[in-house]
């Protein structure tokens, strides 16, 4: 069954049912990835602690495996160790722990850093697998859309 996270809007709609692999994403639209709970927003709040606590094993930090396992079963989606690793010291540098604890677990301050750098790397891959699979390359137009939307994930294009 599909879970229901929030868009950027506030309102909630259906993750992608199945697996999503990182060398599926040619064949999907941004749109259709599932929206991670990024907001500032109380609605995203509320769906972050309550994949925190269904993730967790309730001792208020939830580890590396818990979350890998949470995004399969619940999000619908196979992200590969390193990518997840990655968020995790992302997050623990951007949102820094309430108090000393293993670096391979995060207390929920951190877990919303988290799902932002997940969120950035799905669209930022999603982006990448589009423009390497066009079978015309990469032309001008194409290079264009791509400029346009990495601003739009804040880079200097």
């Amino acid at each position: 069954a599909a879970s229901k996270v929030a868009q950027s809007d506030g309102h909630a709609r259906a993750a992608c049912p199945g697996t999503t692999s990182l060398k599926e994403l040619p064949q999907l639209r941004l749109a259709q990835l599932p929206v991670l709970p990024t907001g500032n927003d109380l609605l995203a709040r509320r769906q972050r602690q309550q994949l925190f606590e269904q993730w967790s094993s309730g001792s208020g930090l939830i580890s590396l495996q818990e979350v890998d396992a949470g995004l399969a079963q619940t999000l619908g989606l196979a992200i590969s160790k390193a990518t997840v690793a990655a968020a995790f010291q992302v997050a623990r540098q951007v949102a820094p722990p309430v108090a000393d604890f293993d670096e391979w677990c995060l207390d929920f301050n951190e877990f919303g850093a988290f799902f932002l750098y997940l969120e950035r790397h799905l669209k930022l891959m999603g982006e990448i697998a589009r423009t390497e699979d066009s079978e015309d390359g990469l032309d001008l137009a194409a290079f264009r859309d791509s400029a346009q939307f990495l601003q739009h994930l804040g880079f200097q294009a």
